[in-house]
């Protein structure tokens, strides 16, 4: 559950993200909050965003946990 102050800061690096050259670190430090969330999925896409953008290894190792954390998630739903 986001708080107040996480819902504040994920608007501010998604408004970043539409006019800052440096959008793939936007798009990391996006995916953390969703990380430390749970939010998998959308940890996964941003991670996935970040590395296409620049690839850094950090990112590509970030979208890889996220993607398995999401399989996790969805095999223990079914």
């Amino acid at each position: 559950m986001q708080d107040e102050q996480t819902d504040e800061i994920l608007s501010e690096l998604s408004a970043s993200i539409e006019h800052d050259s440096g959008r793939d670190k936007n798009y990391y430090q996006r995916g953390l909050i969703y990380k430390n969330e749970g939010l998998w999925e959308k940890a996964e896409t941003d991670f996935a965003k970040a590395f296409s953008l620049w690839t850094d290894p950090l990112y590509l190792s970030e979208w890889r946990e996220a993607a398995n954390e999401r399989q996790a998630a969805q095999t223990l739903e079914e």
